[in-house]
């Protein structure tokens, strides 16, 4: 496997410098917006206010690689493909996808002129990852908190031990993702490392640092934090090690207060 990827969500641009290393792969700047506030109004998930002068400003102030991600794309909306596209995204992420026949449009419009990305996050794309995975898509990300909602899931942990992201990570050759990360000591309410466990036994190529990672600045720095979870990724445990915390790991996740 290749190096395991970090990504940083966008939050500013004084935070952008303040957390600038070497050991970061880039940058994700979130513009997602459309039915967002509605479809998460009684869930504790962050919503982000950015616009594309924000897009502009990290591209202005890093050569990192930048995903953006879009609203959703049903029905298609070349002007915002086009102002990404155009403010320097060399990848964008398209949420909520239901269908491959929306990504097969994103995609012929976009026409090779960046990267796409998708996220499993409705039970539609969920049947259909086998067909996306046949796509030239970059990487899958699975995001648990509008999974959980659709499912009417209180713990949004829960793929994680029914075997549903097993059956979605056999059927995916690309770069695959879940969850967010911050300093393995911490996370709440499921520690992170449990989380990084079971992204390795998921193959997990990369991971997002987002509310927590922030949060967590108080009592680490940037560096530490990456340092430390770029060891954890480095460090290959044996399947047996990895299986042999597997009950300890699913209690945990079971039985979080969220």
């Amino acid at each position: 496997m290749s190096k395991f990827e970090l990504w940083a969500f966008y939050s500013s641009l004084e935070l952008l410098h303040k957390i600038d290393s070497p050991l970061l792969t880039g940058y994700i700047v979130d513009l997602e917006k459309k039915g967002k506030e509605l479809r998460q109004s009684l869930y504790d998930t962050q919503i982000t206010e950015h616009h594309l002068d924000d897009l502009t400003t990290a591209r202005n102030n890093t050569k990192k690689d930048i995903i953006c991600r879009i609203n959703p794309q049903s029905p298609i909306n070349t002007s915002e493909i086009d102002n990404v596209i155009g403010e320097g995204a060399d990848e964008i992420l398209l949420p909520m996808v239901r269908s491959v026949s929306e990504v097969e449009r994103v995609l012929n419009y976009i026409n090779n002129r960046c990267r796409l990305s998708i996220m499993l996050e409705t039970n539609e794309s969920l049947s259909a990852v086998e067909e996306l995975n046949t796509l030239p898509l970059t990487r899958f990300y699975v995001g648990l908190n509008d999974l959980a909602i659709c499912n009417h899931r209180a713990n949004i942990f829960t793929p994680m031990i029914d075997g549903s992201l097993e059956l979605i990570a056999r059927k995916v050759n690309k770069k695959f993702g879940l969850a967010g990360l911050t300093h393995p000591s911490l996370g709440a309410p499921i520690p992170c490392e449990v989380i990084i466990r079971a992204m390795k036994r998921h193959g997990c190529h990369f991971g997002i640092l987002r509310r927590s990672f922030y949060r967590d600045l108080n009592q680490y720095d940037a560096q530490e934090i990456l340092e430390s979870l770029s060891n954890h990724f480095c460090h290959n445990e044996l399947d047996s090690d990895l299986q042999s915390q597997w009950m300890s790991d699913k209690f945990t996740i079971s039985n979080a207060a969220f």
